[in-house]
Formats: C-alpha cells, structure tokens, sequence
C-alpha cells in the first residue's frame, strides 16, 4: 500500500506538469524531499540538536537575585527603654544567588546521551531517505517492466487480429 501511494502521488504530480520531462534521478530526489516521514525524521534530528544545547546549558552556573520591601506600623517595644512606643519601622532585603556546581556526573552523561541520540536520529533519517529512494526506484523498474510488457502484448495483439482476418478470408 505505502509503495502504490508513494507511485501514484509521484506519478499525478507528473503528469499534472506535463512541460517538464522527469528522469529517475529528479523523482527520487523529489520524493525524498516532499515524504512527510522524511520531514518528521528532520524534525526529529532538529530537536536532538536541541537537546544536545539544553543539556550543555546545563553545565552553565545559575543565578538568581530577589528584593523585599517591609512596612510595619503600630506600637512596639523599645529595647533601648522597654517601654511600648508607637513605631513604624521599614525594612528592605536583597539578595542575590549564584550556584555553580564543579562537577555532576548526570549533566555529562546527558550530553553524552544527546549526542548519541542525535546521531542515531542522523541515521534513522538516511535510512528513511534510502527506503523511499529503493521504493521509487523499484516502482520505476516495474513501469519499465509493465511498459515493455505492453509493448509485448500489442505485438501479439496485432498477430493475432492479423490471423483473425486471414481465416474470415
């Protein structure tokens, strides 16, 4: 089913451009081009990049900074006197984080695993490329084979309506 998909999309679009002559070598490079799985396996390979860079961005340090404002109106104890004074008091806080760790065995085996993973997406995606090549490929053999076949079959044809005319003779 997938290869009488793949020819008959293949062969619609050719036939819907008839100004232009298509030889094998421009149909498998189109059908390379244009298959959807050949497009999710890019994707694919894509995202794998992606994560190679997050996992890396991993090994970078963190920071982080914060600011708080108080206000707080009312009677208080004075520790100076001990005696309750009305008081306000206003109180701002910052801070700031910086977080760096030396080393972590996960963030390097993750890298590692992004990398591995890429390259199998690489792979995965020629392999993908070379299947819908070899099924374009073994779809033109086949039109060249059924092709030569009719050529085949008119010249029987043709002798057989040659000796129906002879015998009404």
């Amino acid at each position: 089913m997938f290869k009488k998909l793949i020819f008959l999309s293949i062969s619609a679009f050719m036939f819907s451009q008839q100004t232009e002559e298509w030889d094998l070598q421009k149909t498998v490079d189109y059908a390379i081009s244009k298959h959807p799985t050949v497009q999710q396996s890019i994707l694919k390979v894509d995202q794998r990049k992606q994560e190679i860079t997050a996992s890396k961005g991993m090994l970078l340090p963190s920071v982080s900074a914060s600011t708080s404002q108080n206000y707080s109106f009312g009677s208080t104890i004075n520790p100076g006197t001990n005696q309750r004074e009305a008081l306000n008091v206003g109180t701002t806080q910052f801070s700031a984080i910086a977080n760096w760790e030396l080393f972590n065995w996960r963030n390097f085996m993750n890298i590692s695993l992004s990398k591995m993973n890429k390259e199998s997406s690489d792979y995965r995606l020629k392999a993908v490329q070379n299947d819908i090549a070899l099924n374009v490929i073994q779809l033109f053999f086949q039109y060249q084979n059924d092709k030569a076949w009719l050529g085949v079959l008119k010249t029987q044809l043709d002798g057989v309506e040659e000796q129906i005319k002879r015998t009404e003779k």
